[in-house]
This record gives C-alpha cells, structure tokens and sequence, in this order.
C-alpha cells in the first residue's frame, strides 16, 4: 500500500459553465498553468450561458504553488478564420489554502467585462485543511449577468460543491 507523502501532488481543474456571452455558437476554454495549456474541444449552443463541462489534472513538482495562478481563457469558435478569445481570468493558487475552491471568476478582454466563468479547483495530496472556499462575484457582475440570462436558471454563487 501507498503512503499518502509517496503520491504526487496534483490540481484537478473543472470549467463548470460560463455566462454572460456576447456570442452564442461554440466555446472552448484553455486552462494555463505555468505553461502547460489544456484546451477543451468546442461546445456548441446554449446561447450566452452555458455548460462546458470540461476538466483536466495537472501534476505539480512541489507543494509551492501558492504564488502562482492559473489562467481560463475563453474562446468563440469562428469557421473562416481562426477561433477568437472572448473574456479570460486568472485564478490566484492562494486561494488553494483550503484544498479547494469553488467560484464564479469574471471574464475580461481588453479591460472590459466579458461575464464569467465557474471553475472547481481541488488541489490533491497537497497537506493542506480540507475545507473548501467559494468565491462570489461581486454584486454588480452578478447583478448584470443575471439580467444577460433572461430564462436561464440563476446563477448559484457560494453554495459550495455538493458532497
């Protein structure tokens, strides 16, 4: 049997959904880690909100991630020329300090708001407290993407992951 200080530690990375779209059509999403990007194929439909549902592991070489964020980019698929972002975020690790975190993260592109996107980040075999933390939007941004998803379920900010 394995010890627990004998497995790697690793992040696990979940894009839940994203809302408040200017275009509808296919989205992807690209997840940066120092570097290492992961993209999502495209997921047509659901207007301005909708769910990705995408995820992917990426291993750390250290414990010492803290200083570091993880960037979400969003991307409008466009069939002549080449797929254009639409919004991106960054994730700062420190707020891993809990194990886990669960949040709606504004988009922006070219300083102006784009919506947001919610991702689940669960930091693995990483000694740390097993709480997890949420991340609401501010009531503005959540105020204004509430008013972009006119017949959509609301948006759920800070009810934490079901168990």
């Amino acid at each position: 049997m394995t010890s627990r200080s004998n497995l790697r530690p690793y992040l696990d990375v979940q894009v839940l959904e994203v809302s408040g779209l200017k275009h509808s059509g296919g989205h992807a999403t690209e997840i940066d880690l120092l570097g290492e990007l992961r993209r999502s194929v495209f997921i047509d439909g659901g207007g301005a909100w909708k769910p990705i549902a995408y995820s992917t592991r990426f291993g750390l070489h250290s414990g010492n991630f803290a200083d570091h964020a993880i960037r979400v980019k969003v991307f409008h698929e466009r069939f002549i020329t080449e797929p254009k972002q639409v919004g991106e975020c960054s994730i700062p690790l420190d707020l891993l300090s809990s194990g886990e975190v669960l949040g709606w993260f504004p988009l922006q592109y070219k300083c102006m708001p784009r919506g947001a996107v919610k991702v689940l980040i669960k930091a693995v075999n990483i000694t740390s407290p097993a709480a997890s933390a949420t991340v609401p939007l501010d009531p503005s941004t959540r105020r204004r993407l509430l008013s972009q998803r006119a017949g959509s379920p609301d948006v759920v900010v800070s009810k934490g992951w079901p168990k």
